[in-house]
Formats: structure tokens, sequence, C-alpha cells
């Protein structure tokens, strides 16, 4: 495991949280292949379910209006932000885009996913997820 000056950020954090946020299952969600001996058609999506801890975010600063661009993410005001503690997923799993999340009940889109400097050493401690509901 990576550590930052010594210390394991990502287990710290999720130490330090245990027991203090929302359970949620971050759904990964990997692609539909073609169907052995057809071109044209598609088999299901696989989706697979990994435990995890995390809580819904607001916005930083001003939400936006209607639609807006954020870190060249469009951005529109039924977007909602969650933040997932990275060693609180089940299996080691990493958020990508297009996977789903789902907390306090609600099933949500995953659309971009932004890490803590810690990702350059080890597993990020957070991850910071812009998504839609689904």
């Amino acid at each position: 495991m990576g550590k930052l000056l010594g210390v394991d950020i990502a287990r710290r954090t999720a130490r330090a949280f245990r027991g203090k946020l929302a359970r949620a299952v971050l759904i990964k969600v990997t692609p539909a292949t073609p169907v052995p001996g057809s071109l044209t058609t598609l088999g299901a999506p696989t989706r697979t379910e990994h435990r995890c801890f995390g809580f819904l975010d607001d916005w930083p600063g001003e939400f936006p209006s209607q639609e807006s661009t954020r870190a060249g993410t469009k951005v529109k005001r039924v977007d909602v932000m969650a933040t997932i503690l990275g060693r609180s997923i089940a299996g080691g799993a990493v958020p990508t885009p297009d996977d789903e999340l789902r907390i306090n009940g609600t099933t949500y889109l995953i659309m971009k996913v932004g890490t803590d400097p810690t990702v350059s050493v080890g597993p990020s401690a957070t991850y910071k997820l812009t998504m839609r509901g689904v």
C-alpha cells in the first residue's frame, strides 16, 4: 500500500470515519459485448455490486442555475455530488464514469470521478463523484 510521508492516508481516513457515514453500493458496469456468432446483437452489460461508505455532498461555491460547465463536465441543477471512502469499497473496486452509486435509497449514474492527491502513491482516500439520478 502506498504511503504519503510515511502515513497510509486512505487507511487512516477509513478508520476515522468508520461507522459515521451512510452505507452505499458502488455498481461497476461493464459494457455489453457482442453475442457470439452475431455482429449486431449485444448482450446485457455486467453489473457488479461493491459495498462502501460515503455521503452526499454540497456543491462547492454557488450551485449552477440551470446548466454550466465545471472542470470540463456539463453540470445540471439535478446533478448531485457524493464522496466515498476508497478503503471502504469492497474488493478494492475503483469508481469510473458510467458506473452507478446507490446511496440513501437512490441510484445515481456517475458522470465524473475526482481523486485526492494521495492517489499517486496508492488508492485514493476519497473519491468525489459528480452524479445524475438514473
